[in-house]
Parts: C-alpha cells; structure tokens; sequence
C-alpha cells in the first residue's frame, strides 16, 4: 500500500468517525431517550472508545514517520505531545479503575485541537487557497516547514484535520464519560 493509499483509507475512516460523531451530537442535542441511553452506558466505555482513537492516531502518525518517511514539522510535534499521552492515561485509568481522569484527557485534547486547527489553518490557506505562508519554522531548515503539505486527499483532507478530528472525537466523548456519572433523575 502506497502513501496514497493509505491516506485515503484513513480519510474514509475520518469521515465515517465524523459522520458517526455528528449523528451522536445531533441525537444527544434532540432527543431525551438517546441522552438517557448515553447516559446510562458505562464511564470506562467512553474511556475505552477514547483510548482506541488515541491508539489508532498514534499508530498513524508513526506509520505516516516510519514507514512513509513523511517528515514531522514543529506543529506535527505539538499535536503528538498532547496526543500521545492520553494513551497511557487511558490504559492507567481502566487498569486502575480511575474515574474523573477525562479531565486530564479533555484538556490535552483541547490543546492538541488547538495546535491541530492552527496547523490545518495554515495548511488550508496554502494547499487550497494557494497562498504564500512564511511561517517561523520555514526559514530554519533543520525541521520541515509548517505548510509543507505531504498529503491531500480529496481536496481538503491533511494529516493536521485528521488530528483535528481525533482530539474533537475525543472531547466529545470526554463530555459523554463527564455526563454518564451523573445521577440518573
């Protein structure tokens, strides 16, 4: 499987974990039964569900580095700080039987959103828009610059919106393990 290849089977995934996630938003907002059957599913379900996506992420990211030699910019690295990590809290948080760790997930997941939308911000004004960026990390050289754009698929879709998506995935989710030890009403 080339570069290619690959980037479009994550970006199908991409697009069904949104299309799942927008359909659950949308189900929450509108609909008591769904708030009530979401409410009743297990904390360490929704922690479970984060740990998978952080696990599938970081193994993405280290195939796109390791095996298609794409190389990793300034904001690549600031993204994976705040995604890694939740990793190893998830897998202490269910092997401990920890509650009220998706507090440290979330707020790793809202940095990383951050430097995952800025990055895309930057990849979107040059892959799509055809802009001319200079950013700090472009004049440097010894770490590839922020705009370099290794993948794009179907017009829009950068490794920075997969990131995007995966830590949005997770603060949502985040919210459903807050909201499921709520006492039942």
């Amino acid at each position: 499987m080339n570069l290619e290849q690959y980037s479009v089977v994550l970006s199908a995934a991409l697009v069904l974990l949104s299309i799942t996630t927008i359909i659950s938003i949308l189900a929450f907002a509108f609909s008591r039964q769904a708030r009530v059957k979401m409410q009743g599913v297990d904390y360490f379900v929704y922690i479970k569900l984060i740990g998978v996506l952080s696990i599938l992420a970081t193994i993405g990211a280290l195939v796109y580095q390791f095996v298609y030699k794409t190389p990793v910019c300034e904001y690549c690295w600031w993204q994976r700080i705040f995604m890694f990590p939740i990793d190893v809290i998830v897998l202490v948080t269910v092997w401990k039987k920890i509650k009220f760790n998706e507090i440290i997930i979330g707020i790793l997941a809202a940095i990383g959103s951050f430097f995952a939308s800025v990055h895309y911000y930057f990849h979107v004004q040059v892959a799509i828009f055809d802009n001319i960026l200079t950013m700090p990390c472009s004049g440097i050289g010894i770490i590839p610059s922020c705009t370099t754009n290794h993948v794009l698929i179907w017009g829009f879709i950068t490794i920075p919106l997969m990131a995007l998506t995966v830590f949005l995935v997770i603060l949502w989710l985040v919210f459903l393990a807050r909201y499921s030890t709520r006492k039942v009403l």
